[in-house]
């Protein structure tokens, strides 16, 4: 799994990731996972949690997507 979004965000602009899956297995697999998106101080404490999105993929032998 390869998941891509920019380093830096500025407070107020849009942003975009991507996730990746690939199935290297000639068998169909299942895959469920979050994506979280948090607003985090430069220390690294975590504020709050803006947005959770659920995600449930089935991704059938050497697939990718």
């Amino acid at each position: 799994m390869t998941v891509q979004g920019p380093d830096n965000v500025m407070v107020g602009f849009d942003v975009s990731i991507s996730v990746t899956c690939k199935n290297k297995s000639e068998e169909k697999r299942h895959l469920e996972g979050n994506v979280f998106v948090e607003v985090i101080t430069y220390t690294g404490k975590t504020l709050a949690t803006c947005k959770v999105e659920e995600a449930k993929l089935t991704l059938g032998g050497f697939e990718r997507t």
